[in-house]
This record gives structure tokens, C-alpha cells and sequence, in this order.
């Protein structure tokens, strides 16, 4: 064996997200719960809503929010990391989340979306 320290392997420029990997229980479990062994209910999967795909999918499909045990993102696995182009800057970016960007994950992904307008709305003017 070498005497050298091991290296840091983590990068700045790593395309891999920050979250990559990490996942929570999605299971409620029927004897941590005595509301639930009173009923008679089993073990029950949690699911989350996400609004790019407009349905719930189970917690396991959505990145933890950093730090917590228990806490969700906005959107699932498959939205977060879509990349879209940037209608400010032109680049190619990974949605992360930014609801700016829902219409065009929609795009991205071929579901249905509405593009939405451009310019002043006259409506909200005064």
C-alpha cells in the first residue's frame, strides 16, 4: 500500500446532482402507527403529487430536500433532472425544480403543456 492520502473524488463540474441517489422510506408502517393497527390496515406506501406529470407518484420517486429525514421536492426524479434550454440565456440547463421551467420540462418530456405569453398582459396593467 501507498502512503498517499485518498483523493476527493467529488467535483464542482460533476454533472451528477447534488441529491443523486439519496432516497426516503416511502413506506408508513402499520406498527409505528396505532391509528392504523387499530384499523387493521397494513403496511401503506406514501405518495407525493407532482405537477409537471399531474399525478402522484410514490415519495421514493422524488429527491429528498436536503437535510431532512421526511421532506420532498416540488417534482419527481424524472422532472427534476430534464434539461431544457433557457429562454433568457439559450443554454442547456437541468430544470432542477425551477417553476419557470414546468412548461418547458412539459415539452421536453412530450406532455401537455401551455406556452405561456409573451410580453406585458394589458389585463394587469392599470
Amino acid at each position: 500500500m501507498s502512503d498517499e492520502k485518498p483523493r476527493n473524488t467529488k467535483r464542482r463540474n460533476s454533472p451528477t446532482s447534488a441529491v443523486y441517489g439519496r432516497t426516503i422510506d416511502g413506506v408508513r408502517k402499520a406498527k409505528d402507527n396505532p391509528l392504523m393497527e387499530a384499523m387493521g390496515m397494513g403496511d401503506e406506501v406514501i405518495m407525493e403529487y407532482c405537477p409537471i406529470f399531474d399525478e402522484k407518484f410514490p415519495i421514493n420517486y422524488f429527491y429528498p430536500v436536503s437535510g431532512s429525514n421526511d421532506d420532498v421536492r416540488r417534482v419527481c426524479r424524472k422532472a427534476w433532472d430534464c434539461r431544457v434550454t433557457d429562454p433568457d440565456t439559450g443554454k442547456r440547463v437541468k430544470a432542477s425544480g425551477v417553476i419557470k421551467y414546468d412548461w418547458l420540462v412539459k415539452k421536453e418530456l412530450g406532455l401537455h403543456y401551455v406556452e405561456p405569453e409573451s410580453g406585458d398582459n394589458p389585463c394587469l396593467m392599470l
